[in-house]
């Protein structure tokens, strides 16, 4: 007998833990993105969400889609600085040189005056080319975490069913229990 109550006691603990689990899946609340980083917003606040966790939540396929979507964004972002320092480093150079090689065109000054300008010339046309595809590449990424999000969302709000358990307390409404109580577990399923 006192293996069986052990026992029943262990799987009701373990139905609880589990209940409460799930609670605190769908108590996490809406996911949303800033940037390439995930939060869920609880009550009024964002709290980050973690990659060990993102990993957890996220089934493999959409876990490696938000990876892809991550690395596209850094890449492309990245790539647009990079592209506007070297459009502004060709200004730089470049207008200098101009002026250089415009003035001093016949003198030992016009050599340089022509590299500086071949130079700027360059880095403006890399960086001319490179702000579009850079813009594009963390577009692509942005476009693959919002699906992430949007998939999320619309699973937990599909998903949103949990169950629980929870010790109960009842009066008893016998006459003869003279204000006795009733002990027992009380099980719920939401959907």
């Amino acid at each position: 007998m006192k293996k069986i109550l052990l026992s029943l006691v262990l799987v009701i603990a373990g139905l609880v833990a589990m209940a409460q689990e799930e609670t605190a899946l769908s108590e996490r609340g809406e996911m949303v993105r800033k940037n390439y980083s995930l939060f869920f917003i609880q009550d009024v606040n964002k709290v980050l969400i973690s990659d060990e966790e993102l990993a957890i939540i996220l089934d493999e396929d959409t876990f490696d889609t938000y990876c892809s979507g991550r690395r596209k964004y850094k890449i492309g972002n990245t790539m647009a600085i990079g592209a506007w320092a070297g459009l502004g480093g060709g200004i730089a150079i470049g207008v200098p040189g101009f002026f250089i090689l415009r003035e001093h065109m016949k003198d030992s000054l016009g050599g340089l005056g022509c590299i500086m300008f071949m130079a700027g010339s360059a880095f403006f046309i890399a960086g001319t080319v490179m702000i579009p595809v850079g813009y594009i590449h963390k577009n692509a990424g942005v476009r693959k975490i919002n699906s992430v999000v949007n998939d999320y969302n619309q699973n937990i709000r599909k998903t949103a069913f949990h169950y629980q358990f929870a010790p109960s307390v009842m009066p008893v409404n016998i006459p003869q229990s003279q204000g006795h109580m009733a002990y027992g577990m009380t099980f719920s399923v939401n959907f």
